[in-house]
């Protein structure tokens, strides 16, 4: 990878980010945080002592920043070391967060992101009895709306199929019907030959 490649990448080495991996990785997210994914503001902080890269930016529509760990597919990871990750993350961070996001990066460039939080973070409440029958409802609603409408299209064109006179109807010619020609035997298909 040539250093010259990404402003980034240059940054990070002069910084003392000197692993070739760690560069692409730190590269790809960041291209996917701001082009693909249209973050605003992307900044990044590499505290050499604890080996620890960070992207802090704010996703679109949101007025939260988040921030974002890079790591290939072949680090080692457990429950004690995202947590350490995560108390990494609060010790360098201005503002207290309650989550990180996990960006891992697979050789051929694809990204999937996890958010970590400390402990058990409640589910979103399930919908109430009354918010699946109003769903099922309006599912039933559109079907039958839109079978109505086939119905009513079905129909028109089957009304103005028959309001046509027999006039204006197409008949193909009727082709010069020829007697197929009779056999020696007098069998006009041929059948007793056969026998």
């Amino acid at each position: 990878m040539n250093s010259t490649s990404c402003p980034l990448v240059s940054s990070l080495t002069t910084a003392g980010l000197t692993c070739r991996t760690t560069l692409r990785i730190a590269e790809n997210v960041y291209h996917d945080l701001c082009e693909v994914k249209d973050w605003r503001g992307v900044t990044w902080r590499f505290v050499a002592e604890h080996s620890l890269l960070m992207f802090i930016g704010q996703p679109p529509e949101e007025d939260r920043l988040v921030s974002v760990i890079p790591v290939p597919t072949s680090a080692q990871m457990s429950m004690h070391v995202l947590d350490m990750i995560l108390q990494k993350c609060k010790m360098f961070l201005v503002e207290p967060i309650n989550s990180i996001v996990v960006a891992i990066v697979e050789q051929d460039s694809s990204i999937v992101y996890y958010q970590l939080t400390p402990g058990l973070v409640p589910p979103p409440p399930p919908d109430t009895v009354e918010e699946k029958l109003t769903k099922q409802q309006q599912k039933l609603e559109s079907r039958v709306r839109s079978r109505q409408h086939a119905e009513s299209c079905a129909s028109q064109l089957t009304a103005s199929h028959l309001s046509t006179s027999v006039d204006d109807t197409f008949e193909p010619p009727l082709l010069n019907q020829v007697e197929p020609e009779s056999n020696i035997d007098g069998d006009r298909w041929g059948t007793k030959g056969w026998e």
